[in-house]
């Protein structure tokens, strides 16, 4: 379950960052259009000017009313406005694309820390099935070290019934008498062999 995560985590930085990119796109449209508005826009300034300016003369000769070059001043003031206006939109789409670069840096960071993430828990578990492999094997240690136990102690247990033959065996060597006392009479000297059943 934690690679699960891990790798779902991945995938979810992976749209992250997808998703960046694509904001960052459409802020690079938004500029293009920005830009084009503001050049529409300052060719209407432009004209507007020009027809302020024209009418101002023709004000001078008399084929012209005031209030029909108030008018064209009024255009004039209203189309500058709007370029300025159209301006400002420009530097707002730039600044929203840097924000988007930001974004997409900070999607950048976020897949290569789900990244990490993922490679540290496939670490963590092939440490884990190691650790597992190793328990596995102690059964089997114990096991065999159990087996070699047993016919250790049946060593031991078969050397001690040696030991207690063997002493049994040197207890016959030696020869009692039921009561004590001394020998006057004997018919064997050390080194003589004797038989079985012999006095």
């Amino acid at each position: 379950t934690s690679i699960a995560t891990a790798t779902a985590g991945v995938a979810q930085a992976q749209a992250g960052l997808e998703q960046s990119r694509a904001q960052v796109a459409a802020a690079v449209a938004a500029i293009a259009k920005a830009r084009a508005d503001v050049t529409a826009d300052a060719a209407q300034a432009g004209k507007a000017s020009a027809d302020y300016r024209r009418y101002v003369s023709l004000l001078k000769t008399g084929d012209v009313t005031p209030q029909q070059v108030d008018s064209y001043r009024a255009a004039e003031v209203s189309a500058n406005a709007v370029l300025t206006a159209a301006g400002k939109t420009v530097i707002s789409r730039q600044a929203d694309l840097a924000e988007t670069h930001a974004g997409v840096i900070a999607a950048k960071e976020n897949l290569a820390a789900a990244r990490a993430n993922l490679a540290q828990t496939k670490a963590n578990l092939l440490k884990a099935q190691a650790q597992l492999a190793a328990v596995d094997v102690v059964p089997q240690q114990v096991g065999h070290t159990q087996s070699n136990y047993s016919v250790s102690t049946a060593r031991i247990d078969e050397a001690k019934a040696q030991l207690e033959q063997a002493q049994l065996n040197l207890s016959y060597c030696t020869i009692r008498a039921p009561v004590s006392g001394y020998v006057t009479k004997k018919s064997v000297e050390p080194g003589n062999y004797v038989t079985v059943g012999a006095t």
